[in-house]
């Protein structure tokens, strides 16, 4: 117990608990107590915006990373040891009906929507996914209701989706448009079976009244290239936290225009504090010539291998500054010439102002 102590003691003097060693065996004693409960309330805390980040991340992967960016794609959650997964003995009493009607099947699916709600650690191998997937392709309008009610992972989000992708197929077209506004998430199938255009008032109502759809949206409302939504997409762009992703979706369709988009873009995102959100923004706002963006980045020094960086933010600086070179020259010489660096959008390149020319 005393070598506990000793160990405890100095690790907490480690990290700072301790504002001095203590002296004796009953100051230690009194101290790790005191201590303990302070890292215990502190623990709670921690716990509590921990559950309301996993929550919050539930509903965008629910709609946005089990869909998203790639379509069809699963993904896999998993969380620090010690977190609470399926509980056997919250599910355990609850069994598949016998003889299945609809009436005891949702109440099947309720109860395992309820006896979930204490879980904090989700997996692609939780038990609940195989119960909801024996309600069967048949019942899936079950599934669809019950996901419809869900707000959480943990009320029923994670599981249900997962199941409702194991029973869903290609026949289920009329119940998935069907289901369309209700369980965002199904614009997966849309896009998978390209059922677009069939849903299209669909996606540009949602588009217009949604912040924070899943990516697949965005690129099922694209997959249109009707210039008639080309307004409400730059909108979506201004105002979405994902503008790098949501501009390679739409940024090649046929005579859309983004110019006045990424300057309006660029100009909410520049002033505010967000490093990451500017970085994202700054590599597409210096394509479309924005001096302080340009210079944003160079000051940054973007990270080499970061998904905002180095490939695109190389690739302006070969293409449109008007100085032949090394990447690393071309740098340089931006740097050497801060004060006089101005955009030709004439040219389509960075250069010097006619004055320092001279």
């Amino acid at each position: 117990m005393k070598r506990f102590i000793g160990i405890l003691s100095c690790m907490l003097i480690a990290v700072g608990v301790f504002a001095a060693e203590p002296q004796t065996t009953e100051e230690v004693d009194k101290a790790i107590v005191e201590q303990l409960k302070l890292l215990n309330k502190k623990m709670t805390g921690i716990e509590k915006k921990l559950d309301k980040v996993l929550n919050k991340n539930g509903v965008m992967a629910a709609g946005v990373a089990a869909n998203g960016g790639v379509v069809g794609q699963t993904i896999s959650i998993s969380q620090p040891a010690g977190f609470r997964g399926p509980s056997k003995a919250d599910l355990s009493h609850i069994k598949f009906p016998k003889n299945p009607t609809k009436e005891n099947l949702k109440k099947y699916v309720e109860e395992i929507r309820i006896a979930s709600k204490r879980q904090k650690s989700f997996s692609d191998n939780d038990k609940q996914i195989e119960m909801y997937t024996k309600v069967g392709h048949k019942n899936l309008d079950i599934l669809l209701e019950s996901f419809g009610k869900a707000k959480k992972w943990n009320d029923g989000q994670f599981h249900l989706q997962r199941a409702i992708g194991k029973l869903i197929t290609k026949d289920d077209k009329e119940l998935i448009i069907r289901n369309l506004s209700k369980n965002r998430s199904l614009i997966n199938y849309v896009v998978r079976y390209g059922w677009e255009k069939d849903v299209k008032q669909t996606l540009i109502d949602r588009l217009r009244d949604t912040p924070d759809l899943p990516q697949t949206w965005i690129v099922a409302v694209a997959a249109l290239k009707e210039p008639k939504t080309y307004p409400d997409l730059q909108e979506y762009f201004i105002v979405s936290r994902n503008r790098a992703q949501i501009y390679q979706y739409i940024k090649d369709l046929p005579g859309l225009k983004l110019d006045n988009a990424v300057d309006e873009a660029w100009n909410i995102v520049s002033g505010g504090k967000n490093n990451w959100e500017k970085k994202q923004m700054a590599v597409i706002a210096a394509g479309y010539g924005h001096v302080d963006a340009l210079f944003f980045l160079l000051d940054a020094k973007v990270p080499q291998n970061s998904h905002m960086s180095s490939p695109d933010f190389n690739a302006i600086l070969a293409k449109k500054v008007d100085k032949s070179g090394s990447i690393t020259e071309i740098k340089e010489w931006l740097i050497k010439n801060r004060k006089n660096i101005v955009f030709d959008k004439k040219a389509g390149k960075y250069m010097l102002t006619e004055k320092a020319k001279k």
